[in-house]
């Protein structure tokens, strides 16, 4: 499969080395925007802590309105379609901007069972493609600061984010939120109808945070 679409900066274009810390800079902070649930998340998370869908959405999650803009998969590249649509997110503290799961360790409590969207830091649309984005990553997280002479042989491979790594991970991103605003428009942006596991569940799913761009 040719991986020659989506242009990424010079920075990267070959592959990176990227180690996580474990510092959980990218947990904390009110500028580091929020963590998306996705597809099965909730479920997952939920059956891990052993808890009912309703008691992870009460005390875990919040409801806001986000813009969503389309992708085309296929090309790897937006589409000039922007949305504004509900979205679940988990919470954070209000005041620090720490995410609900980061203990007192800087240990995340979910790590195994986090979103998809945790998993797949670095390797993000906007960190790949976009130099000013990519920078400002590289200067908060002390992952980047690798190259491959700071790493044992044997686990360069472990370590290495390939080109062809980062465009499959791209193109994930991009499927799973074309999926989501397809279900949102399609279902009125119904959360209990949009993720099929929560439609008997006693949740109101009220706004908490608008759009402050919403025009």
């Amino acid at each position: 499969m040719k991986f020659d679409i989506c242009n990424l900066i010079p920075e990267i274009s070959n592959g990176f080395y990227f180690k996580c810390k474990m510092c959980g800079r990218c947990c904390k902070g009110k500028d580091e925007g929020y963590v998306f649930l996705f597809k099965d998340d909730i479920k997952k998370i939920s059956n891990f802590l052993n808890i009912s869908l309703e008691k992870f959405l009460e005390n875990y999650v919040e409801v806001i309105e986000s813009t969503f803009r389309l992708f085309n998969p296929k090309l790897l590249k937006y589409k000039n379609k922007i949305f504004i649509l509900k979205a679940l997110v988990l919470k954070q503290n209000e005041e620090t901007g720490v995410c609900i799961f980061l203990d007192n360790n800087n240990k995340c409590q979910i790590y195994e069972y986090r979103p998809h969207q945790c998993k797949t830091w670095p390797t993000w649309y906007n960190n790949l493609v976009k130099l000013e984005h990519f920078k400002n990553s590289k200067n908060k997280c002390i992952g980047f600061n690798i190259n491959e002479f700071d790493i044992d042989e044997e686990e360069k491979e472990k370590y290495f984010i390939s080109k062809e790594k980062i465009y499959q991970t791209i193109k994930e991103e991009m499927e799973i939120e074309v999926e989501y605003i397809k279900r949102m428009k399609k279902y009125n942006q119904d959360f209990k109808k949009v993720f099929p596991y929560l439609k008997n569940v006693n949740y109101s799913f009220k706004i908490k945070y608008y759009n402050t761009n919403k025009k």
